[in-house]
């Protein structure tokens, strides 16, 4: 039986790998969210900040932590969001290693990360054994922070993965992410403006999609356990938005800003369509 602790299991994501791991009546899975999260048979209500994760790990004798806790946000027009931001993707998340490095047990830590932070990069590797950052995006920096917190970590119970993401699309709720929110304008005959400042191939998968290949990683990655840190990126699956000129209601706009890292480079050409 394999025992799991899942992060952030109320969100997008977290509730996915709940449904799709819990398909293996041989994984025993711990939740912890500060939402409630009914469908799952072992759930801790709490914030982060406010548990000893060290104490459920040895209790529920986990062997695989997969943390989904963090902000997928690029909306930093404020200072308030900006800190939001820092928050949930670096400084919040210390406090989990802080925890799990008490655990006197190998484990594998999983946790996610972003394709934005390659920004204009033409070329970008599946796996990297070290945290790179080639973007000014605050996202992609606070991730980077903690990637960085996570790779010079000096604890041999810890095999770190961290799985790079680019856009997921597919959630029921429209408002949530720039994918979703571009499917629903055209779908609805809504105006939407994109801003760009140049147009390039970008990552995308639907949820369900990335899923699958999100637990074959982690299932191979389990296995094996002889690492200290690794990054896993997840590309491939392009779409070209110049497409997206076909439609009438979308509007692209021109920024001046050479730092926008809504569209990124990667080493394939061939691309799909998401709609």
């Amino acid at each position: 039986m394999k025992n799991i602790l899942i992060l952030g299991a109320s969100g997008f994501l977290g509730e996915k790998i709940f449904h799709n791991l819990k398909k293996n009546k041989n994984n025993n899975i711990l939740t912890l969210d500060k939402k409630k999260f009914s469908i799952s048979k072992k759930h801790l209500q709490k914030k982060i900040q406010n548990i000893n994760l060290d104490y459920y790990l040895k209790k529920y004798n986990i062997s695989l932590v997969i943390d989904c806790i963090g902000s997928p946000s690029h909306d930093f027009s404020s200072t308030k969001k900006i800190k939001k931001n820092l928050n949930e993707n670096f400084i919040n998340k210390i406090k989990i290693i802080n925890d799990i490095e008490k655990y006197e047990k190998k484990f594998l830590y999983v946790t996610f990360g972003t394709l934005y932070k390659y920004g204009k990069k033409k070329k970008i590797n599946k796996i990297y054994r070290k945290p790179l950052l080639l973007s000014e995006d605050i996202q992609a920096i606070g991730k980077y922070m903690f990637e960085l917190y996570l790779f010079h970590l000096q604890n041999k119970n810890i095999s770190t993965l961290v799985i790079n993401l680019g856009s997921i699309y597919g959630n029921k709720y429209n408002s949530i992410n720039f994918i979703d929110k571009i499917i629903y304008a055209i779908k609805n005959k809504i105006k939407f403006k994109v801003y760009i400042n140049n147009f390039r191939l970008k990552n995308i998968y639907h949820i369900d999609q990335a899923i699958i290949q999100i637990i074959n990683l982690i299932n191979e990655t389990n296995k094996k356990k002889k690492f200290s840190y690794q990054e896993y990126n997840l590309i491939g699956n392009l779409f070209n938005f110049k497409k997206l000129k076909a439609f009438s209601n979308i509007k692209f706009i021109r920024s001046k800003s050479n730092n926008l890292n809504n569209y990124y480079y990667i080493n394939k050409k061939k691309f799909n369509n998401f709609l």
